[in-house]
């Protein structure tokens, strides 16, 4: 039985267009199953941030993976200085940071390392809460003055800084020839007092000798 070529044509094309509308339903769900996983105009750090945020807010989580996740917001954000994402990050940060009373110290002092690391003046009321509350380690984070100057939002040079240096210039410089001409003298009144005693032992003992004789 022969068929007509408008017949055979249709079916063809029934065969063709078939196989074509199949592979694009496969393509569609393979782009619908990517939109789920990164949805048109998300920034694709936004999950991973989420997660970071929530374990630094997770007060029953171990402290060291609260550092940790403080760290890597950071990282986050001086990687993605141009994208909202920097200010997600910054935000989560800071809103940790007024917490400063409920947090540990050393997480205080890793949430001010990392927010002066990425200069977040928005912080710096957060910041000096915490300071005044001595909630932060001074000795690794630095003073409120330094802190402040590192943000761009001290006026002056910080004092605790130009104490440090002149103590530091004062142990390396070398001793001036004044000095050494005031040592001088003590030394010689050192050994005087030692010629002193000598005579005086001395004296003592022709004291006791006469009275014996």
């Amino acid at each position: 039985m022969h068929l007509p070529p408008s017949s055979l044509r249709g079916k063809k094309g029934v065969r063709r267009v078939g196989g074509q509308s199949s592979h694009l339903a496969s393509v569609r769900g393979s782009k619908q199953t990517m939109g789920e996983q990164t949805p048109a105009g998300r920034d694709p750090f936004a999950s991973d941030v989420s997660s970071m945020a929530a374990v630094l807010g997770d007060t029953g989580a171990d402290l060291s993976a609260r550092i940790s996740a403080a760290r890597q917001l950071g990282a986050v954000a001086g990687a993605q200085r141009q994208s909202g994402i920097a200010n997600t990050c910054t935000n989560a940060l800071r809103d940790q940071l007024e917490l400063c009373d409920a947090n540990d110290i050393d997480l205080n002092t890793v949430l001010v390392g990392v927010l002066v690391k990425l200069k977040a003046a928005v912080a710096a009321v957060a910041i000096s809460a915490a300071y005044h509350a001595h909630r932060v380690d001074e000795s690794v984070a630095g003073d409120w003055e330094q802190v402040r100057y590192k943000l761009g939002i001290g006026s002056r040079h910080p004092a605790s800084w130009r104490r440090s240096a002149a103590a530091k210039a004062s142990r390396a410089a070398p001793a001036s020839p004044a000095a050494k001409v005031r040592a001088a003298p003590s030394q010689k009144h050192g050994q005087a007092d030692k010629a002193r005693r000598k005579r005086a032992n001395k004296s003592r003992r022709r004291n006791r000798k006469k009275k014996r004789h």
